[in-house]
């Protein structure tokens, strides 16, 4: 249901011209973001890195997690993101919460053409469990480094 109500949003928005001026990685961005939380939920929590992972894989734009914080920033300016709260800033990138305006209820027929936009395929999902792996792994290094240097530290040597 509420993967609908955001399929409307996005259709509502794309019908009202308000993408139309937006360059090639902020409506990147805005595609991104509007997926991810079609398919996760909103308010949509993710990673900045997380992000840029799907705005590469859909549309082929590489954009660093810096960038992809400017692009949400510049999007609830234009108001079509109704917020963005940063959440715990990591190593590479910074985790938040995106919260997305939608209509009460979907329209009676989906558009097509937003579905699609909005749709996840293979190569993205794929894209996405990759950048999950590696972050799993990531963490699982740090994490055996720091006890190690704990360890360490603890006897003296």
């Amino acid at each position: 249901m509420q993967g609908d109500l955001l399929v409307t949003a996005y259709a509502e928005q794309r019908d009202a011209e308000l993408l139309d001026g937006l360059g090639a990685t902020r409506f990147a961005v805005h595609r991104a973001v509007f997926s991810l939380a079609v398919h996760q939920g909103s308010p949509l929590k993710a990673s900045t890195r997380y992000i840029g992972v799907l705005v590469n894989a859909q549309s082929g734009v590489e954009v660093t997690a810096p960038t992809v914080r400017k692009h949400v920033l510049a999007l609830v300016r234009d108001r079509l993101v109704l917020s963005y709260e940063p959440g715990r800033p990591g190593i590479r990138s910074e985790s938040g919460t995106i919260r997305l305006e939608h209509p009460a209820e979907p329209a009676d027929l989906l558009d097509a053409d937003a579905l699609v936009a909005l749709s996840l395929g293979d190569s993205e999902v794929m894209a996405l469990r990759d950048y999950r792996k590696a972050a799993q792994v990531d963490q699982a290094e740090r994490s055996m480094a720091s006890h190690a240097a704990f360890l360490k530290a603890r006897s003296g040597y």
